[in-house]
C-alpha cells in the first residue's frame, strides 16, 4: 500500500512530481539496453571496503534484494549497499522512487552529469547515493560513525555493471542453452521468451549479464523475455560470470520484420 500524504495524494506521487520523474523514467546511458539477471556479490566489488556481510532476501514479491556491510580502511568506516533487482528497467525507476521516501529530510537530488548509472541521486555531502542501472536499484550510505563519502564505493559497482564482460578465465562457466523458446516471425513489440542456462565446472554460482540493440530484456512472471524493438537484426549477446569473475559468452540472431 502506498503511503498517504496530506490531502490523499500517495508520497510516492508527490515524489514523482518533485525529482521530475517523467523526465527521466526509462533513460538508458548505454549504447545498448542491458539487463541483469542473477546477480549477487562476492566480497570484491569494492576497491579499498571489506564485506562484512551479504545475504538476499528473496520476499514473495519482486525486487530481490542483496544486502551487505562493508568495513573500510579506518576505524567506524562502514558502508551499507543494497542492491535490489528487479524485473525490468522501468520498474527499477519505480524502486528508486520507494527508495526516496526514505529521504525526504536529508536534501538528496538528482545528479545531472551522466556520472553514475542511468539515473542518480546524491546527498550534497555525497554521503547517501541512489541510483539505476538498467534493471538494478542500488543504495550506498554511511553505517557507521566515521562518515565518508560513499562516490568512489558507488563507481566501482556501477563500472562491473556497466562494462561487457570479457570472457576467459581460469575455468570459465558452460552456457548449455541461450535461444528462443518460440520459432516463427518476429515483428515489433513481440514478447518471445528465452531459455539462458549455465553450469560452472566447480560449482561456483553464476549470474548473468545480456545485452540487446534492438530490443529490451524483462522478467515476465519470472521468465527471461525479449520484447522486440524496430525492424533488423538484433545480436542478443549473454554473458555467464562464477564467483571467481571467469566469463562466458553466447549469442543468439533474431530476425525482427
Amino acid at each position: 500500500m502506498q503511503e498517504q500524504a496530506a490531502g490523499g495524494t500517495s508520497l510516492a506521487n508527490i515524489l514523482k512530481q518533485r525529482h521530475r520523474f517523467d523526465a527521466w523514467r526509462g533513460v538508458n546511458r548505454l549504447s545498448e539496453q542491458l539487463f541483469v539477471w542473477d546477480f549477487f556479490l562476492v566480497g570484491g566489488e569494492l576497491e579499498s571496503w571489506q564485506p562484512e556481510r551479504i545475504r538476499t532476501v528473496e520476499p514473495a514479491e519482486p525486487p530481490t534484494l542483496t544486502r551487505s556491510i562493508w568495513r573500510g580502511a579506518e576505524p567506524e568506516q562502514l558502508l551499507a549497499l543494497d542492491v535490489y533487482q528487479c524485473q525490468s528497467r522501468a520498474a527499477a525507476h519505480e524502486q528508486l522512487i520507494v527508495l526516496l521516501t526514505q529521504f525526504q529530510s536529508t536534501g538528496i537530488d538528482q545528479v545531472e552529469a551522466a556520472e553514475l548509472g542511468d539515473i542518480a541521486f546524491l546527498t550534497p555531502e555525497r554521503t547517501v547515493a541512489l541510483y539505476a542501472r538498467a534493471n538494478l536499484a542500488v543504495l550506498v550510505r554511511n553505517a557507521g560513525g566515521n562518515v565518508v563519502s560513499v562516490d568512489a564505493a558507488a563507481a566501482d559497482l556501477d563500472r562491473l555493471l556497466a562494462r561487457r564482460p570479457r570472457p576467459g578465465g581460469a575455468s570459465v562457466p558452460r552456457i548449455d542453452a541461450f535461444s528462443p523458446r518460440q520459432t516463427g516471425e518476429i515483428t515489433a513489440g513481440d514478447r518471445i521468451p528465452l531459455e539462458l542456462a549455465a553450469t560452472d565446472p566447480l560449482r561456483l554460482r553464476v549470474w548473468y549479464t545480456i545485452w540487446s540493440r534492438l530490443g529490451e530484456i524483462t522478467l515476465d512472471r519470472g521468465e527471461l523475455t525479449y520484447r522486440a524493438g524496430p525492424v533488423g537484426t538484433d545480436q542478443v549477446e549473454a554473458f555467464a560470470i562464477n564467483e571467481n569473475g571467469d566469463v562466458a559468452s553466447a549469442t543468439v540472431s533474431l530476425d525482427i520484420r
